[in-house]
């Protein structure tokens, strides 16, 4: 194959010259007035092959094959030429690309004015347009062109500077919030985004289209078109500030439509418009702008409150935030199916509680005097608490975070931006409600008569506790606490519309909870059976209520939080003082109970499904940092871990456990700087020799009841042990060399047939050369 390619690109500040031509015959104020970068591109790409496609066949035997061939037939060697042309065209492949590119057009009107300075001089714009030829074996001709734009607009209207309440006047409450405000945002929605210091409108459009011939085909194919646009617009806002309670957020629109019914008349042959016509229906008729027919439509509203109330803070410290995310969609399929609807909501809250500051007030600030000696009149009686006290944590966070997700289909009306903007009180033929947007009502409002539909609800709620401790050592010794629950639901409504489009109540329901928790530590016996037990009856939903019952008396233990425990400060002992620098020992426990309850409308809610999962991650670990060994740093570490995921299938009577069991051991040693004469040059050198050896055990387990028995059945187990050494080194910053070895064996465990033992060496050797 022989490719021939070729290219060339530009680019040209067109605005240059023209603010040049301006500025000598206008005014010299206008000598920055425009900014016009224009980029431009070509390439050809031509791609001769030797043999004919998809064959051993060469490329020059088949052309003159078929030129004698036409020639006998005809006599005629023109026509004969131009056949055995056209075998070498169609094998090969042209590709032709052009590119035009206006980034970041903008004007700088002189003058001083608002309008000019915020509005005029603020605007930019931005187009692409990419023209393709192309023809391949497989196309006779293929000619695609696309073209996008954006128009954008930041600007600080600068209002709510000038136009505000000063709260601080008329409530006196100090002097830290004399400069109280309050902006008119609640309930003036439709002054917000005045009152913002911050707005950026957006337009943009994407337009594309395609024809080609294929060779293997006698007509065209039918041609491709994409018209769409977006608009929005994003802001901050603020209510209240530098008072007690701030509340401050984001806002932000998203819109996208469809233009492509412009591009062609309504007729079969779908004949293509003039873009004449096409622009006279888009600019200025029935307004500015024709943005199409509305696709989808998203809105993200947050909420960002801030507590700073005195006395109260310091005690606690309250934080939290608020973030909705509204969409509409039309109906992909028929707008008599009305439109979808729904919303994201995501809450989060926290409270700093400082017990500290708490304990702080009952601290004694006198000493108590006991007895009649002088030894005893010296010392504090409350020293007695002093390790009792290391129990207790200076400081709770709680946090409470709330997740919805709400979906409703067959909605009436419009998409309800001007509830949300314009309208004190919601109309139903404008679409959902402020609430309903804002995710603070589940009604969306009228949906389409005499239909069936679902909504869906995820809802799932939070608890989180933490802490930590400094328990006997408090310099050595630290320890985290965290105790962490939750809710969710997952509900599914489906409901027959009446004529009105009300809702009645629903023809069919389904919902899961999940709950979870913490555990304490937990395990399997050998023997299942005493843990689950055996059921006296064969009803197979007693079986299940009472496995389910028994594996939550049995197996799950009292809550408990996970903790993560580390103690510094080893080295100090007499083994270690001569060699280690720091030792450091780490353990940690974590666990999650979690337990699905389904409801499906028929029978009473029963507990589907319920997992255990819980682990040493590590068991225990240690971190050695050695002393200087011949002018290096050497460091070690070892780990164990151990941790069980037990899932139980209570209506299948199944139980799985899957144990994993980890070893790591790593060690590194590097020495940098150090200089080793060479050439009678003297470069600094790094070295770094490292080790790390791992074993996982993975022993997956299975239990089912079967014929009044408890059976269990190992699984796929294997054992993965890997051995890694490497010697890295670098010779100044212009070479690099690293030698290494890996070995890597999977076994498996027990009487597993289906994984058989695979052992894998490798070695290399690395050498980089940098040249600068």
């Amino acid at each position: 194959t022989t490719a021939n390619s070729w290219e060339f690109s530009g680019l040209v500040n067109a605005h240059k010259v023209i603010n040049a031509l301006l500025s000598k015959y206008v005014s010299v104020k206008f000598k920055d007035f425009f900014t016009l970068p224009i980029s431009f591109s070509h390439q050809e790409i031509l791609d001769k092959p030797k043999y004919l496609p998809a064959t051993d066949i060469d490329l020059e035997t088949a052309a003159n094959n078929k030129y004698a061939q036409v020639l006998e037939e005809t006599g005629n060697p023109d026509i004969a030429a131009y056949y055995a042309d056209q075998i070498r065209v169609s094998a090969q492949t042209l590709r032709i690309a052009n590119r035009f590119s206006i980034s970041g057009a903008k004007f700088t009107f002189p003058g001083d004015n608002f309008f000019v300075q915020q509005i005029l001089n603020k605007l930019e714009v931005n187009f692409v347009r990419n023209s393709y030829t192309e023809r391949t074996p497989t196309l006779e001709s293929k000619y695609a062109w696309d073209m996008n734009g954006s128009v954008g607009l930041s600007s600080d209207l600068d209002l709510m500077n000038t136009l505000n309440l000063k709260i601080g006047r008329f409530l006196p409450f100090g002097e830290e919030f004399k400069e109280a405000r309050m902006y008119f945002f609640f309930p003036f929605m439709p002054l917000a985004p005045l009152f913002t210091n911050n707005i950026a409108l957006s337009g943009s459009f994407n337009r594309r289209r395609g024809d080609e011939k294929l060779r293997s085909a006698f007509d065209n194919s039918p041609t491709s078109r994409q018209f769409d646009a977006n608009r929005g617009f994003t802001m901050n806002w603020k209510f209240i500030e530098n008072w007690m309670i701030d509340l401050q957020g984001d806002y932000s629109f998203r819109s996208g439509s469809d233009l492509t019914y412009l591009e062609t008349y309504n007729d079969s042959a779908r004949t293509q418009r003039p873009a004449a016509e096409i622009y006279d229906d888009i600019f200025f008729n029935n307004g500015l702008i024709n943005w199409g027919k509305d696709l989808d439509y998203s809105q993200t509203v947050s909420f960002n409150p801030k507590i700073n109330i005195p006395g109260l803070r310091d005690f606690i410290d309250l934080t939290g935030s608020y973030r909705v995310i509204y969409g509409w969609r039309a109906s992909q399929f028929n707008n008599a199916q009305g439109s979808n609807v729904g919303y994201n909501t995501d809450l989060q809250a926290t409270a700093f509680v400082k017990l500290n500051n708490l304990f702080n007030i009952f601290k004694s600030t006198n000493k108590i005097m006991g007895g009649s000696k002088n030894e005893f009149q010296e010392q504090d009686p409350a020293d007695i608490f002093k390790i009792l006290r290391t129990f207790i944590p200076d400081q709770v966070s709680v946090t409470y975070s709330q997740t919805k997700q709400l979906q409703n289909p067959a909605i009436q009306g419009r998409p309800g931006f001007g509830n949300f903007w314009m309208q004190f009180n919601s109309q139903e033929n404008l679409g959902p409600s402020r609430f309903y947007q804002l995710g603070w009502e589940t009604d969306p409002g009228k949906r389409i008569p005499l239909t069936n539909l679902v909504d869906n609800l995820n809802l799932n709620n939070t608890y989180t506790f933490n802490t930590f401790i400094n328990p006997i050592f408090p310099d050595n010794l630290k320890l985290n606490l965290t105790y962490k629950t939750g809710t969710g639901t997952i509900n599914s409504l489906t409901y027959n519309t009446d004529a009105e489009g009300y809702l009645g109540s629903p023809v069919n329901s389904s919902e899961n909870r999940t709950i979870t928790r913490p555990s304490f530590f937990v395990g399997l016996k050998d023997n299942i059976g005493d843990q689950l037990g055996i059921p006296s009856g064969t009803d197979t939903v007693n079986q299940a209520t009472f496995f389910s019952e028994n594996f939550e008396k049995n197996v799950v233990s009292f809550p408990f939080p996970s903790w993560n425990l580390s103690l510094t400060g080893i080295e100090k002992f007499e083994m270690f003082t001569n060699i280690a620098q720091s030792v450091t020992l780490e353990s940690g426990y974590s666990s999650e109970y979690r337990k699905v309850l389904t409801y499906d409308g028929i029978r009473a809610e029963y507990i589907s499904a319920q997992a255990l999962t819980s682990g040493f991650t590590p068991l225990i670990g240690v971190n050695f940092t050695f002393k200087q060994l011949s002018g290096g740093n050497l460091t070690a570490s070892f780990k164990l871990s151990n941790t069980d995921n037990i899932i139980m299938e209570p209506n299948n009577a199944k139980l799985t456990n899957t144990s994993t069991s980890d070893i790591a051991i790593n060690a590194s040693f590097t020495k940098s700087g150090f200089s080793l004469p060479l050439f009678g040059l003297s470069l600094e050198n790094n070295l770094t020799i490292s080790f790390s050896y791992t074993r996982t055990k993975n022993d997956p387990q299975v239990y089912s009841f079967l014929s009044g028995f408890w059976e269990s059945n190992s699984q796929n187990g294997s054992t993965s042990t890997t051995l890694n050494p490497s010697i890295q080194y670098n010779l100044s910053r212009s070479v690099t060399m690293q030698l290494f070895y890996k070995y890597t064996k999977i076994e498996p465990t027990g009487s597993n047939l289906q994984i058989t033992t695979r052992t894998t060496n490798e070695a290399g050797l690395n050498i980089r050369l940098q040249i600068q």
